[in-house]
């Protein structure tokens, strides 16, 4: 089991905002999680990459409990575990080139050949070699976005943490990243677990949903079920509000 969640709570000034989360994500599988904005789910990420500390239940990862994991210890996790940014071109430092970025992981971890390295994982999500010397700024969002999932890719984890990934990404754009993920997720068995509020984005990603509202699951299931047959009314006001969203484009 790559993840294990039980029980987690997390209150912001005295108001619940996660209530009694409760799901399992095994070892190369691929999970959404969707919902409004505001109703928790960027707060669960947060959670289970340990920048928020949880007030109740337990997060497991990797067979390790991590709940109140810190220091030395906690680096190890991330080592394992990374995470990909809504904002692709403000996760990453604007003086430095992009290939100077995508090895920065390398280099902390004092690992050998850097610069191979980095050349491998550039052309591993689609990007060509000259890109890395380019900075965040001279280059489009999805290419932005790609150097980005290379980086993540640098200590070759076993999980990969996506917080509306493709949010800033127009439609086109959005479609490329979610099956290059998709596709490397089942190339190297690497867990996924995708954040986003758009439910159509997902059957090209994942294989199981949750449907988050107010802080609690609502809803659970093989992707395509929760979409071709929602049982929980936030599921359909979720879908309703996309299709809306789709006529008026």
């Amino acid at each position: 089991m790559m993840l294990k969640i039980r029980g987690l709570k997390k209150y912001f000034g005295g108001r619940l905002v996660l209530d009694d989360i409760n799901f399992d994500l095994e070892a190369g599988e691929r999970l959404g999680i969707v919902g409004r904005s505001g109703c928790g789910k960027s707060t669960l990420v947060k959670l289970i990459t340990r920048l928020l500390d949880a007030d109740g239940g337990s997060i497991i990862f990797d067979g390790e409990d991590i709940t109140r994991l810190t220091g030395s210890k906690l680096r190890a996790v991330y080592k394992k575990m990374q995470m990909i940014f809504q904002s692709p071109e403000d996760s990453f430092n604007p003086r430095r080139t992009l290939g100077w970025s995508v090895g920065e992981p390398l280099r902390r971890w004092s690992m050998p050949n850097v610069e191979g390295r980095v050349e491998e994982l550039l052309t591993a999500v689609g990007l060509s070699i000259e890109l890395s010397e380019r900075y965040p700024h001279e280059v489009s969002g999805g290419q932005c976005q790609r150097a980005a999932i290379a980086r993540a890719l640098a200590l070759e984890p076993k999980f990969l943490l996506c917080d509306e990934a493709t949010s800033a990404l127009d439609v086109a754009t959005q479609d490329q990243v979610v099956r290059l993920l998709r596709r490397l997720s089942a190339e190297r068995g690497i867990a996924l677990l995708f954040i986003t509020h758009n439910l159509s984005l997902l059957p090209s990603i994942v294989d199981r949903v949750i449907v988050i509202h107010d802080g609690r699951i609502v809803e659970s299931g093989l992707v395509e079920e929760v979409i071709e047959r929602p049982q929980s009314e936030w599921t359909r006001e979720l879908l309703s509000a996309e299709l809306l969203t789709r006529e008026a484009d």
